[in-house]
């Protein structure tokens, strides 16, 4: 009897630890949804995806990432949000979503609108909406912006005009209001064409720069890839050349304060976990320097912030190579050591004779 009651109790212990090793806080969602604002292969975008999928692996209790996204084609072939309602609704239809999560302002903006018909019952929330819209929880706000024009501006002292290109509408926004205490901020948006765009930044005087928050599309509808964009302006203007997100610190781009797609990510994460995220503002940036680029244009780094990254120093001899310079001052060492044994061992001849 002691015995079938013995095996018993191990069983319940094994039930109860079981139980233990998986159980996640109630709080946490366990099928998330998240709507990307562009498609998942534009660079950024991309960059975040990648990110989350790597924080999520090491995340407890979330099982299940659904991705969606809205690009330029998707919205095409939409007549109308319902028509994204009603196939996300029928899609995930079996699926049990604890959580839907819409990235930027352009999927917080069709996540608003779909409130609350999109799959009812599941808990919605913005990151980097961008915008007070009622009855939609937006966390983190992107103020990077404002603080790479700061950045700018104190890496340039003689800054005389500073041309922000940008066809994105939360970048064209922030940019109006900047203006205002940023005389030497001018906007080049989608109101002019690519060319139009080029000629205005090969314009700049030589104590201009540019900032290059991605430009998508032109006055006449003309879509072009950003990186290309960058690139083409990079061998155009003579100037230094900024930019606001990390997937376009190419060759030839000084750097500047960019989103950080770990941060967001993990930002991401905390949504996750977390039943009531904060919609306070989160800081998302990061001062990023090329460190060619600012002997290029004589750019000073003595104040720079202590969080601020420079990135392609050139390497010294100890950078690349520590264990030979190690092995190569041991092998000295040696060698000093047997010369100074010799000399004492000649010394005291020289005195026994």
């Amino acid at each position: 009897m002691r015995t079938k009651w013995t095996g018993f109790g191990t069983s319940l212990w094994m039930v109860l630890l079981a139980a233990l090793l998986s159980y996640s806080p109630a709080s946490v969602a366990k099928n998330v949804l998240v709507i990307w604002g562009a498609d998942m292969q534009q660079p950024w975008t991309a960059e975040v995806a990648a990110a989350l999928r790597t924080a999520r692996n090491s995340t407890p209790g979330v099982e299940s990432l659904f991705e969606e996204s809205l690009s330029f084609t998707k919205l095409k072939e939409l007549p109308n949000s319902q028509t994204w309602v009603e196939r996300i609704n029928s899609k995930y239809a079996k699926v049990d979503i604890d959580l839907v999560i819409a990235f930027e302002h352009v999927a917080a903006n069709y996540l608003h609108g779909a409130l609350p018909t999109l799959l009812p019952g599941s808990k919605k929330i913005a990151i980097l909406g961008n915008g007070e819209l009622p009855d939609l929880a937006n966390l983190g706000s992107d103020n990077s912006l404002e603080q790479h024009v700061r950045d700018v501006t104190y890496l340039l002292p003689n800054l005389s005009e500073h041309l922000l290109i940008s066809s994105l509408p939360i970048v064209k926004s922030a940019a109006a209001e900047l203006s205002s205490t940023h005389a030497e901020l001018t906007l080049a948006s989608d109101a002019l064409s690519f060319e139009q765009m080029f000629k205005r930044a090969e314009s700049l005087p030589k104590t201009g720069a540019i900032s290059y928050a991605v430009m998508l599309k032109d006055a006449r509808g003309e879509i072009r890839n950003p990186r290309a964009v960058l690139q083409e302006l990079l061998k155009r203007t003579q100037v230094p050349v900024f930019v606001t997100y990390s997937t376009l610190l190419i060759p030839g781009v000084v750097g500047g304060h960019v989103l950080d797609a770990e941060k967001v990510a993990q930002l991401m994460i905390a949504a996750m976990v977390d039943s009531k995220p904060s919609a306070a503002t989160e800081h998302l940036g990061t001062l990023k320097l090329d460190a060619a680029a600012l002997q290029r244009w004589s750019i000073t780094t003595d104040k720079l912030p202590t969080e601020a990254e420079i990135y392609n120093q050139q390497k010294t001899l100890w950078d690349t190579h520590p264990n030979l310079i190690l092995g190569a001052a041991a092998v000295l060492l040696l060698a000093m050591g047997a010369v100074v044994f010799m000399a004492l061992i000649l010394r005291s001849r020289q005195a026994l004779l």
